[in-house]
């Protein structure tokens, strides 16, 4: 990690370069005929660790999408 101070008018702001290793998202439809949001969760959380979401398709339609990390390569 990398610390800047930049002096300004008197005042001293700092900054910080931080470096992280960040894990790619994934997705994938996990029901595309509805979605109930609390089966969604669970089902997404228990198949994939990841967060289920009740996604909007068209109006009043939604699928039940699933985000996840994804494994790695």
């Amino acid at each position: 990690m990398n610390l800047y101070e930049i002096q300004q008018g008197g005042v001293a702001l700092a900054t910080t370069d931080i470096e992280v290793d960040a894990q790619k998202r994934c997705s994938i439809i996990l029901n595309k005929n509805g979605c109930q949001l609390s089966t969604c969760r669970e089902q997404c959380f228990k198949s994939y660790n990841g967060f289920g979401s009740c996604t909007p398709i068209s109006f009043g339609s939604y699928i039940c999408s699933c985000f996840y990390n994804c494994p790695p390569l």
